[in-house]
C-alpha cells in the first residue's frame, strides 16, 4: 500500500454515527492520552490502534460474540491503550532522570 494512501486514509472525511470519532478511510481516529490514535474496529471488538507519535500499533482480539459497542466494551479497550501510552510516557521519563 502506497505511503501517501496510508497519509490520506487517517484524514477525517466524516464523523462515525457510533462514536462521534473522525472516520476516514477504514480508520476512525480520536486523541488518547494525548496522542493522536487511529485505528480499525473489527466486530466484537477486534481492535488495531496505530499511534504514529509513539512509534506504537497495538492489535487486541475480543469475544467475537457479541458487539463491543453497546457493551462498552470497545471504550475499556480505549481505557487500555491509554494506560498503555501513560506507561510509555512514565518509562520514557524515568530514562531521561
Amino acid at each position: 500500500v502506497p505511503a501517501d494512501w496510508i497519509k490520506l486514509s487517517w484524514h477525517s472525511r466524516t464523523a462515525s454515527r457510533f462514536t462521534g470519532d473522525g472516520y476516514g478511510y477504514g480508520w476512525f481516529m480520536r486523541q488518547i492520552a494525548g496522542e493522536a490514535v487511529f485505528y480499525g474496529w473489527g466486530y466484537g471488538g477486534q481492535m488495531v490502534y496505530v499511534v504514529p507519535g509513539r512509534a506504537l500499533t497495538v492489535v487486541m482480539t475480543s469475544d467475537e460474540n457479541g458487539p463491543a459497542g453497546r457493551s462498552g466494551h470497545r471504550d475499556d479497550l480505549h481505557a487500555l491503550l491509554e494506560r498503555i501510552i501513560e506507561a510509555m510516557k512514565h518509562v520514557r521519563e524515568a530514562r531521561s532522570n
